[in-house]
């Protein structure tokens, strides 16, 4: 009779450990996760250009990474990579504001354009690779 009772766990158990999690299927709405398939993750919040201490003329990109994308657990800073019409790309950190979102500022030479198209992807220095790139692009 023990020995059924046993088997009988060990089956239990075994099929228990074999079940899907449920959602398991939807775990692609972090923007760290390499297959994420939400929209967009970060907005241009303005671009402005002024001259620096050193009389240098900028042209200066500010982006908001907003709270309602990032996972409930958040890093208190995102890697980020930004490529911008044909400079060479950039890492640069998000940082975490007291409102829970990111944001980060870019500053360029300006180029004669008066349009800067901003590629930004979530940057994981552990694999030196970037991942979920959306471009968008804005006037002076």
């Amino acid at each position: 009779m023990r020995v059924v009772v046993v088997i009988l766990l060990i089956g239990l158990f075994q099929s228990s450990c074999l079940k899907k999690v449920e959602g398991a299927d939807s775990l692609n709405s972090s923007i760290f996760d390499p297959e994420y398939d939400g929209g967009q993750w970060y907005v241009i919040d303005d671009i402005s250009t002024y001259t620096n201490s050193n009389n240098d003329f900028k042209v200066r990109i500010e982006y908001i990474i907003y709270e309602s994308v990032l996972p409930k657990l958040k890093p208190s800073g995102l890697s980020i990579t930004a490529d911008c019409n044909q400079y060479p790309t950039v890492k640069d950190s998000a940082e975490l504001n007291y409102k829970g979102n990111f944001e980060g500022v870019l500053e360029y030479t300006p180029d004669g354009s008066t349009e800067y198209c901003l590629d930004l992807g979530i940057y994981l220095w552990s694999e030196d690779s970037t991942i979920n790139r959306f471009s968008q692009c804005v006037s002076l």
